[in-house]
Formats: C-alpha cells, structure tokens, sequence
C-alpha cells in the first residue's frame, strides 16, 4: 500500500510543503504536490513562533486550499537555535550514547542540556590508544522552539511524525550520493539564513547555521532605494551583471555591501574547518551553491575568490520521480528542496 509524507518548511515569513508518496520495492518515491503559502509579518521569523494561535489558522488553510491527501508531516529544525557540533564519543549503542550526550555536551553549547533535544550522527570510527571511538556530529536543538513548532502543527490537526535536522534534508533531497570520492562544500542560501554542509559524498564532516540570507540584501535595497520589498527582489534578480553606470550601479553596489556579512562567515566557516583538520587536511574540491539567494547578482564570483575553489549554482532535487503535473516545475524546484528532503527522511525510514 503506498504511504504518504508531507514535508513541511516552515520558514522566513513563510510556509513551503510537499507531499511525497512511497511505494514498496525498489520504485523511487514520487513528488505529487508542491505549494508554498506567504505568512502574515509577525507569525514566524527565524524559525521562531511569535504568534502561535495565527500559524495555527494559517496551516489549518494551507492544507484545506493545497488539497493535501495526508496529514502525516515531517518538519525542519532549522531555525538559529539549532546547533552542530564536532566531538568523539566511545563506541557504543546509538541508545546509550543519546543517554550520555548530556554529561559529553555540558559545558559545550550556550544553553543547558536540559534544554535541548540532543542527537548524535556517527561519521567515522577511530581508534587509539584509548580504545575506539566515534567522529560525528553532535546534533542540538532548543526544546522550546521545537515544542513550540510542533504544537501549533498538531493544533491545526496536523500529526508530526519526526523532527529533522534541516542540512541532512537538504543532503537528502540534493542526492550528494552523485560525488562519492570528492569533498564539496555545499552552500545554501536562504530568506533568513543560510546553511553549509562540507561533505563526503553523502556523509556529512562539519555543518554550519549562519545567521544571513537573501533578506539581508532585500533590506538594504528597501532601505537605500525606498522601493518595496517586491520591487527590491526583482531589482535583485534582474541584474545579471554589473552594469557601467547610473542607478542599476548603485544598487549593485547596495547588493555587494548587504552581502558581506554571509561572505565574511562563509569564509570563516572554510577557515574554521581548515584549522580543525590541520593535523590531517580534508582538501575541498568544489563549491555548490543553491537556494533563492545563490542568484544573488555577483555571490558567485564572490565566494569563488574567498574559497580559490570553483563554484556552481545547482538547485535540482535527485532521487525522486515527478508526478504528471510537475514535470515541466521539476527544474525550477530548488525552494522546495528542503520540504521534499524531509518528506524523503520519513519515508525511507519505513515508517
């Protein structure tokens, strides 16, 4: 009997679903629907619920207008308030060591453990002379936000069915399985953040949150150009290169300043991983950019000088079929990836 997963993202000022159905044996799962709906200023920002009772009738008529078949739902722990975090662990059950992670993490993060969900996923094992260990990375998230989520989900009659980590969605859905033997740094630029995933293959090595997104860029030319936002993001979109002279000039002028802030921190993401690996260097090979702010006029040639690494835009989901009526959207999806990555981590887990 197929099963239905609707992957939920909640995001900037916005809600992005798509349900995704399953099938026994080796048939790829099939996108069916994809649908977004804009959120009133104040409902959501960052990841954080601000107003609860309004994301609450906000969902409840996103899924009587979407048409949805499921209710069954899998969301993103993206916000600002989810972190990641290198460390060793001796070898033991994946049980047992959720049961440790408060002692091993105290201390570590800026928040007691008793106020997170903590998980850990297992990169590789080591051993020496104190015996065998786990590298991975320890995985944390406020409990508030995440209740908080949740309860506005199932208020609205939804039932969520598994919180996920929103990089390892986006691995999900991006099917980085295509690079096995190269190490890629993958950049993707929200609204309201932006995440990096440096990875082998499909394994995961270090993952980073920061702080800025395409929201930043949109601001500046508001600010500046006394345009709306509408205006600001086709101005943005629009520019394809940077123009001789006049007031295209000085808006792309406005576009590089506003986007120093994600610069500085992805170069200081590079160098951060440079330096923990120094013992034992991890070289980089490629940059792959996605997300609605990875056509940001210049970002590309940007991040190619401060990486010295080539750099590509590729925003396409892999390891799915398209239902009929998405065929001709399916290239033009990379906004949904993350929905369809958490839809794809429920399902595959067989429940």
């Amino acid at each position: 009997m197929a099963r239905r997963i609707v992957g939920v993202d909640i995001g900037f000022n916005i809600l992005r679903a798509a349900q995704v159905r399953f099938q026994r044996g080796d048939h790829l799962p099939i996108v069916e629907k994809l649908a977004e709906r804009r959120l009133p200023p104040g409902v959501v920002e960052y990841g954080d619920v601000l107003d609860g009772p309004a994301l609450v009738r906000e969902l409840a008529e996103f899924w009587r207008e979407a048409g949805f078949k499921s209710k069954h739902i899998a969301l993103a722990a993206s916000n600002l308030h989810v972190f990641a975090r290198e460390m060793a662990v001796p070898v033991m059950s994946a049980q047992r060591i959720r049961e440790s992670l408060p002692f091993m993490m105290e201390g570590i993060l800026p928040v007691a453990p008793d106020q997170l969900y903590l998980d850990f996923y297992p990169v590789e094992q080591h051993v020496d002379e104190t015996g065998q260990s786990y590298m991975g990375l320890a995985v944390a998230a406020e409990r508030k936000s995440i209740d908080d989520m949740t309860k506005c989900v199932t208020d609205a009659g939804l039932r969520p069915m598994q919180v996920d980590f929103a990089p390892f969605a986006l691995m999900r859905a991006r099917g980085l399985a295509s690079k096995q033997d190269e190490v890629c740094a993958y950049i993707d630029i929200g609204a309201g953040s932006s995440i990096v995933i440096i990875a082998r293959g499909q394994v995961p090595l270090f993952v980073r949150i920061i702080p800025n997104g395409g929201n930043d860029i949109d601001d500046a030319l508001v600010f500046n150009l006394k345009v709306t936002n509408d205006e600001a993001a086709k101005i943005k979109m629009d520019m394809k290169e940077k123009p001789k002279s006049g007031d295209d000039l000085h808006a792309w002028d406005l576009i590089q300043a506003a986007s120093t802030d994600l610069l500085s921190a992805v170069k200081s993401t590079f160098d951060y991983f440079a330096q923990s690996h120094a013992k034992e260097p991890i070289p980089l090979t490629q940059v792959v950019l996605s997300g609605g702010g990875a056509h940001t006029p210049g970002i590309t040639e940007a991040i190619a000088a401060i990486s010295a690494l080539p750099v590509e835009v590729d925003g396409n989901v892999s390891g799915v079929e398209w239902a009929h009526n998405l065929q001709k959207a399916k290239h033009k999806t990379s906004d949904m990836a993350l929905a369809i990555g958490l839809a794809l981590g429920r399902g595959q887990d067989g429940n």
